[in-house]
């Protein structure tokens, strides 16, 4: 089987939003914009925007042509080199394979700092504390 992840950004500003969506578009993503109400309508914010993908990219089409020769990138760094200073983006993704292995993860990123993640599998360490057992006596959510 084979792990299948889903993952979403927040909403944030970018320096450029139409080079935004070139570059979401040339490693498949879905660009989103937020949307808020006004007067019972709703309305979209479109300097605020995000990323739903199917797991983390790491391959990008080289230029716009749909044909172009695919190339690796880090998705974390690219994206953070979007953001306008001062804004930050959050990544979270869930996923499986199978019912054999459940994860999530999300991490934080903005411009000029160092990144910040969690893991779920975090709530080892974390149950292992609160109830003072061995974190060898949980078994792991897999088989």
């Amino acid at each position: 089987m084979d792990y299948y992840g889903t993952g979403r950004t927040n909403y944030f500003k970018v320096k450029d939003v139409e080079a935004f969506k070139k570059w979401v578009n040339s490693f498949g993503g879905q660009l989103i914009t937020k949307t808020t109400r006004v007067k019972g309508k709703e309305v979209e914010t479109p300097e605020l925007v995000g990323i739903i993908v199917d797991g983390i990219p790491d391959m990008k089409r080289a230029d716009a042509e749909d044909d172009a020769e695919l190339v690796e990138f880090d998705f974390y760094e690219e994206l953070k080199s979007h953001l306008r200073n001062g804004q930050v983006a959050v990544y979270m993704e869930s996923g499986a394979e199978g019912h054999r292995y459940v994860t999530g993860f999300a991490v934080a990123m903005c411009p000029g700092k160092e990144d910040v993640g969690i893991n779920i599998d975090e709530i080892y360490k974390l149950a292992a504390r609160k109830f003072r057992v061995s974190k060898t006596r949980i078994t792991d959510v897999a088989y």
